[in-house]
């Protein structure tokens, strides 16, 4: 179950073309501009899909904001950042 902290009583607009898209077997990425509601967006369709009877063990999550994870990938860096990482 989501927290409902982490749920808005209003679905955002993206909300309904996930859910579509859940069904074509694709990969679907949500990228974007920080603080925009990219993780709000997945928390909701997690707690669609949950509310569906989808076990939560075949639920899979990455907030790239984790600190484990920011550390070893080169997202939204520019060369010249990676190049001062690898001196």
């Amino acid at each position: 179950m989501v927290a409902p902290v982490f749920l808005q009583p209003n679905h955002m607009g993206e909300f309904d073309e996930l859910v579509g898209l859940l069904d074509k077997e694709r990969i679907t990425a949500i990228i974007g501009p920080r603080r925009v509601g990219k993780t709000m967006l997945m928390y909701q369709l997690i707690d669609h899909l949950l509310q569906s009877g989808i076990r939560k063990e075949n639920i899979l999550f990455v907030s790239m904001d984790d600190p484990l994870i920011a550390r070893d990938c080169d997202c939204g860096r520019s060369s010249e950042d990676n190049n001062r990482r690898v001196s």
